[in-house]
């Protein structure tokens, strides 16, 4: 870990970046408006994310195929996310290391 960044699986990659809102990008699954994903580095954020509804959109992305098309990922900042009562809950960059050893990427 660096600074506030955390490595979950050392490499190098390629390719163009997609960022989105990881709320919204399931808005477009299933639709003419999700870009391609096949070899693309994808850049999420989140804002007000409970563990549970990340794990749930993780899944979704997993079902649909996007970890299987992807060359990387990306985590950004995640406003407001994962406390409650001043404890700190799972990060979405935890949640994800669930599927790390499941994903290609």
């Amino acid at each position: 870990m660096t600074g506030n960044k955390k490595i979950i699986r050392e490499g190098t990659v390629e390719g163009k970046i997609i960022g989105t809102n990881l709320g919204c990008m399931m808005h477009f699954l299933g639709t003419e408006y999700l870009p391609d994903m096949q070899d693309k580095i994808l850049f999420i954020e989140s804002y007000e994310t409970s563990p549970n509804e990340c794990q749930r959109r993780f899944a979704h992305l997993k079902q649909y195929g996007v970890f299987d098309k992807i060359k990387g990922i990306f985590v950004g900042y995640n406003y407001d996310t994962y406390k409650k009562n001043g404890n700190a809950f799972p990060q979405m960059e935890d949640i994800l290391l669930e599927y790390q050893n499941n994903i290609s990427f």
